[in-house]
């Protein structure tokens, strides 16, 4: 039935706003170990994973507000994701800008900052809240889909019972007409 559907299209929708969470955690991730790495290392292989961070960031926050756009609460944690990702893209970008310019005395004076470590944390928080609220909702929509399901299977069944019915009545009218 349509409530049905509509049920299992909730529950795709809440994995996806979980799975696209947790990519664009990678990201973020993956862009600040990139960024150390290559503060540690003095090695330009290990700014590909920022590199490619970088540019996959603001597709991945488009892809999780455009999920999560239905929701007031998560409409307002893209906002807060929004402006802690600007933050950190920016500490990034500083403590590499940085190194280039002037050395790793000034990268690591903006690492030390905390800024970048701050904003890190309230982007961590923020998607593990995005997703505990669909994590939240799913047993309430898969309870519904349950007992949505039962009912339409039992209803299936009575229908069943009663055509089996209809027609054992045809049969003995047949039967008595005829016999």
């Amino acid at each position: 039935t349509a409530r049905i559907e509509h049920s299992r299209a909730q529950i795709v929708h809440a994995y996806q706003v979980m799975t696209a969470a947790q990519a664009l955690d990678m990201l973020v991730k993956d862009a600040e170990r990139g960024q150390r790495g290559y503060l540690l290392n003095n090695d330009p292989s290990y700014l590909t994973p920022y590199a490619t961070g970088i540019v996959a960031i603001p597709d991945a926050v488009a892809r999780l507000r455009s999920l999560t756009a239905d929701e007031l609460a998560q409409r307002q944690r893209m906002t807060d994701l929004q402006a802690a990702i600007d933050i950190k893209l920016t500490e990034l970008k500083s403590t590499l800008d940085a190194k280039r310019n002037g050395g790793i005395p000034q990268a690591l004076a903006i690492v030390k900052n905390d800024s970048g470590e701050t904003a890190m944390k309230t982007i961590v928080a923020i998607l593990a809240d995005v997703i505990a609220a669909e994590n939240q909702s799913l047993p309430l929509i898969v309870g519904a889909t349950r007992a949505d399901e039962e009912l339409r299977n039992r209803l299936a069944l009575l229908g069943g019972g009663v055509i089996l019915a209809i027609m054992a009545a045809a049969a003995f009218v047949l039967y008595r007409a005829y016999f």
